[in-house]
């Protein structure tokens, strides 16, 4: 009797890679060559259903971990780093009609950090992420220019400054000349939570020019 094998070149590839069409040798490895691709689609499908129960894929998190990493200058456009008595960290926040100066760990540059990020990738930032940008903003401002910060009231080239806590910033200028809102200030007030604004003077025709210190004191 004749084996159907006897009649196949040494070497021939089994059909459609059954390894019961061969013998010895070539049917283990025939085996084992199978089990390999098995391992290989189960595990593909595995990292393909794992990407997908996460939302993204490994591409998609890259773009997301790279758009991150490009995003800290977009999020302190705008921001001035300065530092204070003892290297103390502020940032000056510049607006269109006021500049607002804030320590840099406080609530208000902490929000204004979040709604930056989430406008520019449609998610509230992590406190680690945050935390990395309040950590750059502070190095830099001990790095950067100093300026003397005040509370409330400070002295500026011979005239007395109030903050009043105006929305706008707006302080109080009371000189010799007499009492005045001026914008933009000379005069770094910083600011916390908790202070409440005071009564804006109201002016008071005086004998010899016009209000000075005493006439709104007495006003507010």
């Amino acid at each position: 009797m004749t084996d159907d094998n006897d009649d196949k070149e040494p070497g021939a590839p089994p059909p459609d890679g059954d390894p019961t069409c061969v013998s010895g040798k070539d049917a283990v490895r025939l085996v084992v060559d199978n089990a390999k691709d098995a391992r290989g689609e189960a595990g593909g499908k595995a990292s393909k259903s794992k990407a997908e129960r996460n939302g993204s894929s490994p591409i998609k998190r890259r773009s997301r971990k790279t758009a991150k990493s490009r995003l800290a200058p977009v999020l302190t456009a705008g921001l001035k780093a300065w530092h204070g008595a003892r290297k103390q960290p502020y940032v000056t926040i510049l607006g269109e009609g006021h500049d607002e100066h804030w320590p840099v760990d406080s609530p208000a540059v902490l929000d204004l950090l979040r709604d930056r990020h989430e406008a520019e990738l449609d998610e509230y930032p992590s406190e680690p992420d945050l935390n990395k940008v309040v950590a750059s903003l502070a190095k830099d401002a001990r790095k950067g220019p100093h300026h003397e910060a005040a509370l409330r009231v400070a002295e500026y080239e011979g005239a007395v400054y109030i903050d009043v806590c105006r929305d706008d910033w707006a302080a109080v200028r009371i000189s010799d000349d007499g009492v005045e809102v001026v914008h933009r200030p000379p005069v770094r007030f910083i600011r916390h939570e908790e202070m409440l604004p005071l009564p804006e003077p109201e002016p008071v025709e005086v004998e010899g020019g016009g209000p000075g210190l005493w006439d709104y004191l007495k006003g507010g």
